[in-house]
């Protein structure tokens, strides 16, 4: 590669754990609201890697308080498309 071209599209990675440091409060109470709302078969490695993360994170953030659950959320396996989608599908039977 020439010394001339840039690296536009290069995504420098940082470990899972930098990032969860990044996140906020409520990121982090969304993420573990959505993955208790996700059924055990659609877990994977990088979900229990990232819940595993955000518990240590919620922990040292706020030593002996527990992470608050949300009632109302979607499942980590619910693309924001096929939420919609169903939205609309709801807003359509109102009529």
């Amino acid at each position: 590669m020439s010394k001339d071209r840039k690296w536009t599209d290069y995504v420098i990675p940082i470990p899972l754990s930098e990032y969860v440091e990044t996140m906020e409060d409520w990121e982090l109470v969304e993420y573990v609201s959505r993955y208790e709302a996700t059924s055990v078969y659609y877990r994977n490695g990088a979900t229990e890697a990232k819940i595993k993360e955000v518990n240590r994170v919620w922990n040292k953030r706020y030593p002996g308080e527990e992470i608050i659950i949300l009632e109302c959320v979607a499942p980590l396996d619910c693309a924001p498309g096929r939420i919609s989608n169903f939205l609309d599908t709801f807003s359509e039977d109102d009529d």
